[in-house]
């Protein structure tokens, strides 16, 4: 079974998680950063390139009946109770 979907619009955001709409339809699309000539941004790079964002991070979270012990990574940065005790104060926009 093959679905398929129509849209139409000025423009519209691939936020697929992998950005892989716009490629498979054939729409235009652009990778990595804009020029500041691109939409006259005041703080954009003079030339574009071909830069993204690193990586996603997917967290997956699940219902137990019991306590479950969480062991970070050894890169984990471990912030001072100080930092932490300003965050969670931080006012919600």
């Amino acid at each position: 079974m093959r679905l398929t979907f129509v849209s139409s619009a000025a423009a519209s955001a691939d936020c697929s998680g992998d950005s892989i709409l716009a490629p498979l339809t054939g729409a235009p699309f652009r990778i990595g950063r804009e020029a500041k000539a691109d939409f006259g941004e005041e703080f954009a790079l003079p030339e574009a390139d071909r830069r993204t964002m690193g990586s996603s991070l997917l967290i997956q979270a699940r219902e137990t009946d019991h306590p479950v012990s969480f062991t970070p990574p050894s890169w984990a940065y471990s912030f001072p109770a100080s930092a932490r005790a300003v965050a969670m104060s931080a006012p919600t926009p």
